[in-house]
């Protein structure tokens, strides 16, 4: 009996279908958009883990500045369109922008990505 996949589910088998063609950078656009919190820590565990083990470069954008910087070895933060702020995640992580309670969530762009994210 067949059944309709969660979205989490359908997340992850759409990060290990662009796998399969051992790509060289893996980009990544919001994968945790519409997923639980704890679905999407999931997610960015496995991220996270690809990175390290496959030594594979992931671009992430991704409109959890925090979670993605826990996971990125550099961001660039966009508001507008611009670029208003770049540098490294232990940095970046550490200014008054970056917490929950300044105002609207910023988007944000890690590159070279993701938890020693260059490979």
């Amino acid at each position: 009996m067949a059944r309709v996949a969660a979205s989490g589910e359908m997340q992850m088998l759409l990060v290990g279908g662009a796998l399969v063609a051992r790509p060289k950078l893996l980009m990544l656009d919001e994968p945790s958009v519409g997923l639980a919190p704890n679905i999407a820590e999931e997610l960015f565990a496995t991220i996270a883990a690809i990175n390290r083990e496959q030594g594979l470069t992931i671009l992430l954008v991704e409109q959890n500045a925090h979670a993605a910087m826990a996971l990125c070895d550099y961001g660039n933060i966009i508001e507008s369109g611009r670029i208003v702020l770049h540098g490294t995640a232990g940095i970046l992580g550490t200014l008054p922008i970056m917490r929950p309670d300044d105002g609207p969530p910023r988007r944000l762009i890690p590159t070279n990505a993701c938890a020693a994210c260059s490979a």
